[in-house]
């Protein structure tokens, strides 16, 4: 009887832990459904800081002390309202970006009119348009996810454990994931995406000599560089949605200059109806990209 009863637990188990799958199967499974939601919120906190470059002109460095985005989305019928605060060089800067299936439409405190830049008819202005996007095409989206999915492998990915996440839909409980990168692993993804997103973009950048040497200068600095150390989890939900991710990471380059991220990224209300009401254009209270830059007291902004 206990003989039959150890056989009964030791098959348990077995078909238990198959049926659970790898730590990294599990983890693609999630980031494909995540990758396939269509609607729903998120919110984003994003730091960077640099240090050790003594040579600049002004000697202060570039601090992005605070960024938050809090964005909410319906791909079905192409809307989506992102409301952005940014702290830089602890100078405030915060805008609400609406996008739509014909424009995108921008308000902040510093415009004195809704900043209207219509996908289709932006003008290059100068060496680079100003509604210069990046094109992620759904092309580009399959690229980009072959690019940085081939990093994910059985010996990167982890499963540490179950969790309490803290989300605005209240506490959720989720499984926590550890992904372990090296720096000769993210190098070659970073200069594979710098060329990716170059290519798609070509068309608002100068073909001028200047800027292929400025491309091979920061190509040089990021293949001289050192990434790390990196850390970075994950967290899955019961519908096998990744709920939450955090990062953190310090690149150092070969003239000292080291650039800390800190990144936290939560998705909620997935799948749930969102209700965006867009400003109310009208000849009186709208300006064009070109009107921005050409027509208005803005020239700054092309410098």
């Amino acid at each position: 009887m206990k003989k039959r009863l150890y056989v009964f637990l030791l098959l348990f188990f077995v078909l238990f832990i198959s049926g659970c799958g790898s730590a990294h199967e599990t983890f693609m499974k999630a980031v494909d459904k995540t990758g396939n939601i269509q609607k729903g919120k998120s919110s984003i906190a994003l730091q960077l800081k640099m240090e050790g470059v003594p040579d600049l002109e002004d000697g202060q460095l570039f601090s992005l002390e605070k960024m938050t985005v809090n964005h909410e989305y319906d791909r079905g019928e192409e809307i989506s309202k992102s409301v952005v605060y940014a702290s830089i060089n602890h100078v405030g800067l915060d805008f609400t970006i609406y996008e739509g299936r014909d424009n995108t439409i921008v308000t902040s405190p510093l415009l004195p009119k809704l900043l209207v830049l219509n996908k289709e008819s932006i003008e290059p202005l100068g060496e680079a348009s100003f509604g210069a996007q990046i094109s992620l095409e759904s092309e580009m989206e399959q690229d980009l996810a072959v690019i940085w999915h081939r990093l994910l492998t059985d010996e990167s990915v982890s499963r540490l454990g179950s969790v309490i996440v803290t989300t605005p839909d209240g506490d959720v409980k989720g499984k926590e994931f550890e992904i372990r990168l090296t720096s000769d692993q993210l190098k070659p993804a970073i200069l594979e995406t710098m060329d990716l997103y170059i290519q798609a973009n070509m068309k608002h950048f100068s073909s001028e000599e200047s800027f292929e040497k400025n491309i091979e200068q920061l190509r040089e600095r990021i293949e001289t560089s050192e990434i790390g150390p990196v850390s970075y989890y994950a967290y899955i939900d019961r519908d096998q949605y990744i709920i939450e991710e955090k990062l953190s990471a310090v690149m150092t380059f070969s003239d000292g200059l080291s650039i800390f991220i800190n990144f936290q990224l939560q998705r909620h209300d997935l799948e749930k109806d969102v209700s965006i009401s867009r400003p109310v254009m009208t000849e009186e209270n709208v300006i064009t990209a070109n009107e921005f830059l050409i027509e208005g007291d803005f020239e700054f902004f092309r410098r």
